[in-house]
């Protein structure tokens, strides 16, 4: 039986799709590709003997999912769909062209309207940077302290020497050693 190098295949294994990703997604690994296989973000080609036979289509489509996962944060569900409806004017995903999350057409808007909010609270913004911090707006609310007895005994007088004997009143020890007069009579 004659086997032939990898160079005269027209298609790459799942194991050199996984070294040819590994540089650009370190945390992806074999059972990650199958897994997508399986929710059906991607669909390898298989031989005869049922061997994955992935092409440089099915290696752009693998970089386009995991660049979404990586850099947007994206539910596969959403990917799915992105790639199921591709942008109009382009036929498939290109690693170098991604789409626009879809929020961010709004994000000059949401400025807008955060620096008109800050300067009606703030006054004159301009002079103070922690002012334009949407943060800046959220009231600033301090959790109302509790006198809490402590259970701790006090600690011990930092005039007391390590290893010197400690020196009490009676009146002392008998409240720190719950004894009876009688018990601290006979010792």
């Amino acid at each position: 039986m004659a086997t032939h190098p990898v160079n005269e295949r027209s298609y790459l294994s799942i194991g050199e799709v996984l070294g040819l990703l590994l540089e650009d997604f370190p945390d992806v690994s074999i059972s990650k590709i199958r897994f997508l296989e399986s929710q059906g973000l991607i669909v390898p080609e298989r031989t005869a003997a049922g061997y994955r036979k992935f092409y440089d289509e099915d290696v752009e489509r693998l970089r386009f999912i995991l660049g979404e996962q990586k850099d947007h944060f994206l539910p596969l569900r959403i990917i799915k769909d992105r790639l199921d409806t591709p942008p109009a004017g382009s036929i498939r995903p290109n690693k170098n062209e991604r789409p626009q999350p879809r929020g961010l057409k709004n994000v000059g808007n949401a400025q807008e309207v955060v620096e008109q909010d800050t300067s009606e609270v703030f006054g004159d913004a301009s002079n103070h940077d922690v002012a334009k911090h949407p943060a800046a707006r959220v009231a600033k609310v301090t959790p109302p302290q509790t006198a809490r007895k402590s259970a701790r005994p006090a600690l011990p007088d930092p005039s007391d020497a390590v290893g010197r004997p400690a020196t009490y009143t009676r009146a002392e020890l008998l409240q720190l050693s719950d004894l009876q007069e009688e018990v601290l009579a006979e010792l």
